[in-house]
């Protein structure tokens, strides 16, 4: 799917969509149902850019200059008025200029071009990252196992960093910075210097919760 001449922008809050990663949407805004509604009509992707502030209606200003391209998947009308759709991340994209009209939000864009080196290093990193991935979903029973078997079979080292990337509880600046990352290998190190954090923070509340249940036994038994 080519990237037209000017790209409807859906804007997000507090998500950030990568290539590669199929996400799940939704809006009530009239402007961005026609939006969405038209590029469905007319099979035209969709540039999905998140707010970097707090705004009601984010406006250009309000985000950021990065964003992905995304390809419509499914989507549903809701009884309320909104919408609901899937969509499929194309590529990374740069925002050259918004246009704001009473219809719609639009931007020109660029492709973002990604460099990746194939290398023994980078499928060691590559290697690393996920074995770190699987940790971390083992660990979060919030977490389906499913992510475990889909990062184990994903064998492109960019494609494994975006779908981490995504799955991560790490924030959205984070995230945005992730996708403002071109550098594969960059992405991968800064991945796994992410979950090894988290990891600690995750052993050190094993174990705070292990000392404090000790504590709960013995006074139980003392008072009995």
């Amino acid at each position: 799917m080519s990237l037209p001449g000017r790209l409807g922008i859906f804007p997000l809050k507090e998500t950030v969509v990568y290539p590669g990663v199929p996400a799940q949407l939704s809006s009530f805004r009239s402007q961005t149902v026609r939006l969405v509604t038209e590029a469905v009509e007319k099979n035209q992707p969709l540039g999905v850019v998140t707010a970097r502030t707090q705004a009601d209606v984010p406006g250009p200003k309000d985000l950021y200059r990065i964003g992905t391209a995304v390809a419509i998947q499914h989507m549903w009308h809701l009884p309320d008025g909104s919408i609901r759709l899937i969509v499929q991340g194309l590529c990374r994209i740069q925002i050259n200029r918004f246009f704001t009209t009473a219809a719609a939000l639009t931007a020109t864009v660029r492709e973002l071009p990604v460099h990746q080196d194939q290398n023994q290093d980078l499928q060691a990193l590559s290697s690393s990252v996920s074995g770190l991935f699987q940790q971390i979903v083992s660990s979060q029973p919030q977490l389906p196992e499913e992510l475990q078997i889909a990062a184990m079979n994903i064998d492109d080292p960019g494609r494994l960093a975006d779908f981490v990337a995504f799955h991560l509880n790490i924030g959205t600046q984070k995230k945005q910075a992730l996708l403002a990352q071109t550098s594969v290998e960059a992405r991968l190190q800064r991945l796994a210097q992410l979950m090894i954090q988290e990891l600690e923070v995750i052993e050190m509340d094993a174990r705070i919760r292990s000392q404090i249940q000790t504590e709960m036994d013995t006074s139980r038994r003392t008072y009995l």
